[in-house]
């Protein structure tokens, strides 16, 4: 078989495997954004709720 052939193939299954990997890093990171988000105005509304509203 053809080594340039093979090289080709290994490439773009390794170039597909890191494009799959940071596509799952990104959206771990957007997950966590958003829990850091929802936490904190969870936290803003029971501090709403026992001080009032305050800026």
């Amino acid at each position: 078989m053809n080594h340039k052939l093979i090289n080709a193939a290994a490439f773009c299954v390794v170039l597909s495997t890191v494009y799959l990997a940071a596509k799952e890093v990104w959206f771990f990171v957007e997950y966590r954004q958003a829990q850091a988000q929802l936490r904190e105005e969870k936290l803003r509304a029971a501090m709403r709720d026992v001080l009032g509203d305050i800026k």
